[in-house]
């Protein structure tokens, strides 16, 4: 129905959403079909915000699926678009989610990692944004313990911890 309408925004949402559903059934195909559609949609229309929320969440699928090349691009191109439109909030998303990601190629990347999760931080803290907050304490503990430290680890777990709404499982 939303495709037929001349109003490009909700065809977009449509098919961003779609494409959420689909990558949390666990059918890739599918959801690649619908952000490959919602992302060329959003590129036609004026909402550039939802145009970074394809790409961080595209990425992600591609992350989850190997294609971490791809995923780096994707990001990188959803962090652009934070920057341009100063989106502190899918800015410090991205800058954690590719934190992670290139924390996966190996030690000398490390450090870059270990920057981008820092200003994810502190983004994080003073939007006061749990569930980004809950991400950010979670990577920063796993490289952290990369890392060797311990100490560091255990302070940004136990931080994580008191973000769960429920800690018995």
């Amino acid at each position: 129905y939303y495709d037929h309408q001349r109003e490009v925004g909700m065809p977009v949402r449509v098919h961003y959403w779609a494409g959420n559903v689909y990558r949390s059934l666990k059918q890739e195909g599918n959801a690649l079909r619908h952000y490959w559609r919602a992302e060329r949609l959003a590129r036609q229309g004026e909402d550039k915000r939802l145009l970074g929320v394809i790409y961080n969440n595209w990425a992600y699928l591609c992350y989850s699926n190997g294609l971490e090349q791809e995923a780096d691009s994707l990001y990188a191109l959803a962090g652009q678009i934070a920057r341009l439109r100063a989106d502190s909030l899918l800015l410090a998303e991205t800058l954690c989610r590719r934190a992670m990601l290139i924390s996966h190629r190996g030690e000398s990347y490390y450090p870059e990692a270990e920057r981008m999760l820092c200003s994810a931080y502190k983004i994080a803290w003073k939007s006061g944004h749990q569930q980004l907050q809950s991400l950010l304490t979670s990577s920063m503990s796993d490289l952290y313990a990369r890392l060797g430290d311990g100490n560091k680890s255990l302070e940004f777990a136990k931080k994580n911890l008191a973000w769960q709404t429920d800690t018995s499982s």
